[in-house]
């Protein structure tokens, strides 16, 4: 069996980590993975070549996490079109019906976390809240569960809002740059796990502290360095074992 695996960039080490599961997967069953990657990030026009390349290739099914909650429907029906079985993840998929989706409720996810922070912040606190890129179906839907959240905290204020692209480097210039006019907030709320490491870096650039709440794999909480190492190697903690560290 052979697999055509798209994931949207190689900047975000959750794309990274869903490749090597798609990888081990595969090689559990006997199977083989061809990996699809815009090399600009997120970028709908190059998904769509790159779904017709795997097309000619007639693989026997393809696992799709679509860049773009329509602008990838053309090639998404050219699947459908050509038979080839369809699994979505991330983001759903509604072109064309698919086998399987794999996802999250980021809403809920977003505004569990928003109401997690809120309640443990003093009346008056400042909340800056790090989103993903702007047409993410992923950010658009945690931020609706961050401004749930704020909505039925009204003692706290969303005091700005940054894209951070859920990219380490970027989402630390935007929070760098927001501090800087507007000083530190008493909290982040933040869409993925690798920006919240460079809104940390930020805020320790400007000597600052604030409480960083996001949606997070569960790895050592030791430093930010583990997440400089390659994926598989980050350290992981059961669940049992991160409660006790709590």
């Amino acid at each position: 069996m052979r697999l055509a695996v798209f994931t949207k960039n190689r900047t975000n080490p959750a794309y990274g980590a869903a490749r090597l599961g798609a990888e081990r997967a595969a090689a559990a069953l006997g199977a083989s993975v061809a990996h699809y990657v815009p090399d600009t990030p997120d970028d709908p026009d190059e998904q769509s070549a790159l779904i017709d390349a795997a097309l000619a290739t007639r693989p026997d099914a393809i696992v799709l996490s679509p860049v773009h909650a329509t602008r990838v429907d053309p090639a998404i029906r050219r699947i459908a079109a050509a038979g080839i079985p369809m699994v979505g993840f991330v983001n759903p998929i509604t072109a064309a019906p698919s086998v399987a989706y794999v996802g999250a409720d980021d809403v809920l996810l977003a505004r569990e976390l928003g109401d997690y922070l809120m309640e443990r912040l003093s009346p008056g606190a400042r909340v800056l809240v790090v989103t993903g890129p702007e047409q993410s179906v992923t950010s658009l839907d945690r931020l609706r569960g961050f401004r749930a959240a704020a909505a039925a905290h009204p003692q706290v204020r969303i005091a700005g809002q940054v894209a951070g692209d859920y990219a380490r480097a970027v989402a630390k210039a935007r929070a760098a740059e927001w501090i800087a006019v507007n000083g530190c907030p008493d909290a982040c709320l933040v869409a993925n796990d690798i920006m919240a490491v460079g809104v940390l870096e930020a805020l320790d650039a400007a000597h600052g502290t604030a409480l960083v709440v996001l949606p997070v794999r569960i790895v050592d909480r030791g430093n930010c360095q583990d997440w400089n190492r390659p994926y598989e190697q980050r350290p992981v903690l059961t669940l049992e074992q991160w409660r006790q560290t709590r």
